[in-house]
């Protein structure tokens, strides 16, 4: 995980970056006769790109997060949130 904070204007921003590899431990195979079916990749490679910023009592960030593995696993997410301090 990288990430930094830069200082301007009032405002405090955070941007960051982040990669994992994720092996998945234990059974990974869901029991079933009909077909071959998994619920969990056995290797994921995940990363993440944000960035955060505050201003006084008000917070914002935006974060995009995916991920992809073994057996066509995919998975991706758009997060925005809004903060307030009191």
């Amino acid at each position: 995980k990288l990430w930094g904070e830069i200082n301007a204007a009032g405002w405090k921003l955070t941007p960051a970056i982040e990669a994992a590899y994720v092996r998945s431990m234990g059974d990974t195979d869901a029991e079933t006769t009909d077909a071959d079916l998994r619920f969990l990749p056995k290797d994921a490679l995940r990363g993440a790109v944000g960035f955060k910023a505050e201003k006084g009592m008000w917070s914002g960030e935006l974060s995009y997060v995916g991920a992809t593995g073994s057996n066509d696993y995919r998975s991706n997410s758009l997060n925005v949130k809004v903060g307030l301090q009191f």
